[in-house]
Order: C-alpha cells, then structure tokens, then sequence
C-alpha cells in the first residue's frame, strides 16, 4: 500500500509548476514538500486543476486514516463507488515508497526523471479535501517488494479521462 511519497520541486519542472499554481490560487494553506505521509497537505490536482487536498481519510468507524483504496472493490464500495463517479484526483509525485516485509521502504520512480501521477479519490471537507491514493496488484517490478501498488496513469490521455470520469475504475 502507497502510505508515503515524495515531492520534489527543485527536480522537475512540472512538479514545480503544479506547486507554483496551489500557491498562487490557496495562498492562505501551505503545501508539504519532500516526504508527503498521512495527515500533511500536498498538492494534488483536482477536477478543476491543481489544489491543497490533505492526505488521508478520517472514518467515524475506525481509528486512524484511511490512506488507500483498491481499485478492485471501489466500484462496489458503499464508500468509494460515489467517488468513483464524482471525486476522482490526481497525486503527482517524484516516486513512491513500498515496503519490505522486514519494514524498509523501497523507492520506485520513473527512470526519466518524469513525474509519477497516481489515481486518487477525494472527499469535499473542510478546510480542505482529503484524498486517498487508489492502489492495485504489483506489477513485476514492484511485486517483489510488495504485493499492491499505486494505480499509475501513464500519459495525459490516461489523466485526462481519469479526471473527465470518461474511465471507470
């Protein structure tokens, strides 16, 4: 499961344009930058473009947040399936973490230096959104860390149908 990631601003231009854009639009919110873990605000970009959401879902029924979803199940879910129609979000960042089963994270990234855009889900709260990071089955590069993985949206046509909710899940 996606519990942590990095955003790097000063490595890539595009992370630095998305920042630079929830800064000017939300000055009154500061946006997490290096290691994004629950409960930290980070720039995410909405429906209506990039925007401070907060990492993690508060449930009345469990204690902690809820980080992520499984794309399998969203569809079918009480809680997810609204959002799967309505709420969907994109969480730019530089990579990801994993971790071993020995608990050592593991870092994947795009091998060009290209930022990562995992689907996402966003629940309207104030101050704020909240988000959690859709995951699904490892592929094989992750798989020998970790058996889930973040729901990867490759290209801007992937992004753009995610955002339209052209795509179901």
């Amino acid at each position: 499961m996606c519990t942590s990631y990095h955003v790097f601003p000063d490595e890539n231009i595009e992370m630095r344009e998305i920042i630079n854009q929830v800064i000017a639009s939300f000055p009154q919110y500061a946006v997490a930058q290096g290691r994004i873990v629950p409960s930290l605000t980070a720039p995410v970009i909405g429906p209506d473009g990039p925007m401070p959401m907060t990492f993690g879902m508060q449930l009345s029924s469990k204690k902690g947040l809820l980080l992520n979803a499984r794309s399998e199940g969203a569809r079918t879910s009480p809680l997810f399936s609204n959002m799967l129609e309505k709420s969907r979000c994109l969480v730019p960042a530089n990579d990801f973490y994993e971790w071993t089963k020995d608990k050592k994270p593991h870092t994947f990234y795009h091998e060009g230096g290209d930022l990562l855009y995992m689907a996402g889900f966003f629940l309207r709260t104030s101050p704020l959104p909240r988000f959690v990071i859709i995951t699904r089955e490892a592929d094989d590069l992750v798989s020998p860390i970790h058996n889930r993985m973040p729901l990867l949206l490759p290209n801007p046509e992937y992004r753009h149908a995610w955002l339209s909710s052209q795509a179901l899940a």
